[in-house]
């Protein structure tokens, strides 16, 4: 077996010496397993709460561009059915819970970037942006348990697929790119 890489290694020692990190590998596998299904009937609740609201935001989606809503509905019920709630699902079997994490990531990261999808199809879609973004960077950061390595790829992945689609928007109203991408960075930063 390989040596992990020395960035791994550094990166480790300083997450252990800042305090996000045990130092001991079984005290670290401890915490991760209780931090992440601790509270699993609620996450779990939450998670389809959070499918519920994602789909039902299609009602905005016709308020603002009736011509491709139901595009959008497609996009957001795709979603749904093939990713949140198959990921709240797949919790219920023990052997898919040691993977918690990487499957609440998942369960982030996929309707955060397709959210960008869905305001570039929308004609005015990115003229409100960061609202519907804010609303999914709080469910994520108040509704899962990630730990800050992945609530930081969360955060990076989705603000990306921000940032390009945005670059093929067209905006209706000067400034927008800044105003959104401020009011998105920081709802990150809170």
């Amino acid at each position: 077996m390989d040596a992990p890489p020395l960035s791994f290694l550094l990166m480790r020692k300083l997450l252990s010496r800042l305090g996000l990190r045990f130092e001991d590998p079984v005290d670290e596998r401890a915490f991760v397993t209780r931090f992440t299904l601790d509270d699993l009937p609620r996450t779990q609740a939450a998670m389809i709460l959070g499918a519920c609201v994602y789909c039902a935001f299609a009602v905005w989606d016709w308020i603002l561009d009736p011509a491709h809503w139901t595009e959008t509905l497609f996009l957001r019920l795709a979603v749904a059915l093939a990713v949140l709630l198959p990921a709240t699902a797949a919790l219920r079997w023990p052997a898919a819970r040691r993977w918690a994490e990487q499957i609440y990531l998942s369960y982030c990261v996929v309707p955060g970037c397709v959210l960008s999808l869905i305001y570039l199809r929308l004609g005015p879609g990115f003229d409100h942006a960061a609202a519907g973004m804010i609303v999914v960077i709080l469910f994520v950061s108040t509704l899962l348990p990630l730990r800050l390595s992945s609530l930081a790829a969360f955060c990076g992945l989705t603000w990306l697929c921000f940032a390009v689609c945005e670059s093929f928007a067209v905006h209706e109203r000067a400034g927008m790119r800044f105003v959104n991408n401020f009011e998105i960075g920081m709802a990150y930063a809170l």
